[in-house]
């Protein structure tokens, strides 16, 4: 019986001391797992303070981007708004030089109907000094209506000559 006693002894020292490496082989196995977690909780940590300043950079781009597309859309306003502007101001140049040419034409339409009527007050004057005047075709009242005629278109063509 002290052997049986003396057997199971040492068979349960041989358990406990197999128990024993087991329990530090856990126990080594427990902190390179615990090592592990900590390293990992360090590199979750870094990537999550990767992550926010990401987003954080991400926002502020949208930020400036939306900041950026509103002065393109003021800029274009106002680009829109400087064409129209320019569009009218040319409409008005071509109004106004239709209109100078349009003058020009009627200036020199009157300079040339000026020296048809001096040409023919010229005309007049010769062919009433080459012949005598007779009054039998002609009445007072309507060589009076000739020579005003005349004197006016005489007085407009002086008046319409440029100066030379």
């Amino acid at each position: 019986s002290q052997s049986v006693v003396g057997e199971a002894t040492l068979r349960l020292e041989s358990e406990l001391g197999a128990a024993r490496r087991d329990a530090d082989r856990s126990e080594r196995a427990l902190e390179v797992e615990r090592a592990k977690t900590a390293r990992l909780e360090e590199e979750v940590a870094r990537l999550e303070e990767r992550h926010d300043a990401a987003h954080r950079e991400l926002r502020e781009a949208a930020d400036t981007q939306a900041e950026l597309d509103r002065r393109e859309l003021r800029l274009r306003g106002v680009a829109e708004g400087a064409q129209s502007e320019t569009d009218a101001w040319r409409e008005r140049v071509s109004r106004l030089e239709a209109s100078i040419s349009a003058l020009e034409n009627e200036r020199d339409r009157e300079r040339l109907r000026a020296r048809k009527l001096e040409r023919e007050r010229d005309d007049a004057v010769q062919l009433r000094a080459s012949t005598p005047i007779t009054t039998d075709d002609l009445s007072l009242e309507d060589l009076q209506e000739r020579i005003h005629g005349l004197t006016l278109a005489y007085y407009y063509m002086k008046r319409k000559q440029p100066p030379v």
